[in-house]
């Protein structure tokens, strides 16, 4: 039978269960659905749309054609949860920068995974929630527009793209040494 997850970003969840009688579906608590009529079986339904929040008090039972009415069937807890990550800024990069590692630290009011997009990467995977700071990988000397941080919940949610500001990475050093030893 189908359980619905504990959290999940499913506003309209399935569940399964089975029957041994054919007859009538009633609905108790804050789950209804449209299926009310069902046979003997294995019976899925898909409950109407619900809104975020938690669930704790839904039960089916069954009545068969003689008006005789099954035990409740107990649904287990279950949240909803749709909403996205929130993503702010809290120290960029200050560009320019001869920093090829530089760190970013923003806040998420949710924890979960991070996504990366653009040439800019960093090996911190998972973020958590309130105040993060993550060290990029090794940027070459050059320009980077690109660099976008994305959090994904565990029931994936995913935020919106938190932009790291327009980066220039500029290693000076690098350059003259050669020139500088050559004298």
């Amino acid at each position: 039978m189908t359980k619905i997850p504990r959290v999940t970003g499913n506003k309209t969840p399935v569940y399964s269960f089975k029957t041994s009688e054919k007859g009538t579906l009633f609905y108790n608590g804050s789950c209804n659905s449209s299926t009310s009529a069902v046979e003997s079986g294995i019976q899925i339904i898909k409950f109407n749309l619900l809104t975020d929040g938690e669930y704790k008090n839904c039960s089916i039972e069954l009545e068969d054609q003689a008006g005789n009415r099954s035990d409740p069937l107990e649904i287990e807890p279950f949240i909803i949860d749709t909403s996205k990550p929130q993503l702010k800024m809290i120290a960029g990069i200050t560009s320019p920068t001869r920093d090829n590692t530089p760190q970013v630290t923003f806040t998420s009011t949710k924890p979960g995974r991070l996504i990366y997009d653009g040439l800019c990467s960093s090996n911190h995977i998972e973020a958590q929630k309130d105040e993060n700071t993550i060290v990029l990988n090794q940027l070459e000397d050059g320009t980077y527009d690109d660099c976008i941080i994305i959090i994904e919940d565990d029931v994936g949610n995913r935020s919106e793209k938190l932009q790291i500001l327009h980066l220039q990475i500029h290693n000076l050093l690098k350059y003259l040494f050669p020139i500088l030893v050559s004298f």
